[in-house]
């Protein structure tokens, strides 16, 4: 936890116009760690929305089929 609040305390500089050539290797390299923890949170995040919107998309798939035209109730079929 430590780490983590001392990677984001490196952040807030850099995104508040720090050079990145101000920071030294070991601030670099926490850095780079905050990177990669928060693109792995996000692939997660990517995931579970795509999830969520093909199951959605199913769904809605299913509730047109079984809403059809209704021909299909009246003999007429495509």
């Amino acid at each position: 936890m430590a780490d983590e609040n001392e990677m984001k305390n490196l952040f807030n500089p850099l995104v508040g116009g720090k050079s990145i050539n101000e920071f030294d290797a070991r601030e670099i390299r926490s850095l780079l760690n905050l990177f990669d923890v928060l693109r792995t949170k996000l692939d997660e995040r990517k995931k579970q929305l795509n999830k969520h919107a093909d199951e959605k998309v199913a769904t809605e798939t299913d509730a047109n089929d079984n809403n059809g035209n209704g021909d299909e109730e009246n003999g007429v079929h495509p």
